[in-house]
C-alpha cells in the first residue's frame, strides 16, 4: 500500500521534461549509498537509499507509460491525434463545415475515447469544439450548449460560436 501511494505520487512528479535529472539522481543515489555504508556513515546511506527508493519506481512506472503512450499513439487516427492536440502550445484546430466527418474518419474502438476527449477538452476551454459536442452519443452535448448559452457567465464571442453550433445541429445553414 506504502510502495503504491509512493509509486502514484512519483509517477506525477516524474515530468517528461525532468525525467533526466531523476535518472542522474537515482544513478548518483546508489554509488553514494554503497560508499556511506563502507565508511559506516548510516544518516548518509539511509538519506541516498530513501532517495533512490522513492526515486525509482516512479522512474520505471514513467518509462512503462511512455512506451505504451507510443504504442497506443500509432494506432490511433490522424483524427484522433488532430483532436488531441487542440489548444496544446496555442494550436486550435481549424474546424469547417466538415465537422461531422470527424466521427466518420475516426476508428470504431476510438469513438469513447474520442467522445471524452472532446468533452474534456471543451470544459478546460477549447470553445470550438462545440461544433462536435451535439453528435457525441456517450453525452448529451446538446443541453451542455444550451446551458453554456444560456448561462451569464459565458463571454459573447463564445456565444455566437455556441449559437452557431447548434444552428448547424439543428440543420440550419451557417
Amino acid at each position: 500500500m506504502v510502495l503504491k501511494k509512493l509509486t502514484d505520487t512519483m509517477e506525477h512528479n516524474v515530468m517528461k521534461e525532468h525525467k533526466a535529472v531523476y535518472v542522474i539522481a537515482a544513478i548518483i543515489s546508489l554509488p553514494v549509498c554503497a560508499y556511506a555504508v563502507y565508511m559506516k556513515i548510516w544518516i548518509l546511506a539511509a538519506i541516498s537509499a530513501l532517495a533512490f527508493l522513492s526515486i525509482a519506481p516512479g522512474l520505471v512506472i514513467s518509462v512503462i507509460k511512455d512506451k505504451r503512450e507510443k504504442e497506443t499513439d500509432s494506432k490511433h487516427s490522424e483524427e484522433f491525434k488532430r483532436i488531441r492536440s487542440a489548444g496544446d502550445n496555442g494550436y486550435e484546430y481549424a474546424f469547417t463545415e466538415y465537422y461531422k466527418d470527424s466521427f466518420d474518419k475516426i476508428h470504431d474502438w476510438e469513438r469513447s475515447g474520442f467522445e471524452d476527449l472532446i468533452w474534456t477538452k471543451y470544459q478546460n476551454g477549447i470553445i470550438k469544439l462545440a461544433y462536435l459536442l451535439p453528435y457525441l452519443k456517450k453525452y448529451d452535448g446538446m443541453s451542455r450548449l444550451q446551458a453554456d448559452l444560456a448561462s451569464p457567465s459565458t463571454t459573447d464571442g463564445h456565444k455566437s460560436i455556441i449559437a452557431d453550433a447548434l444552428d448547424q445541429a439543428a440543420g440550419y445553414p451557417a
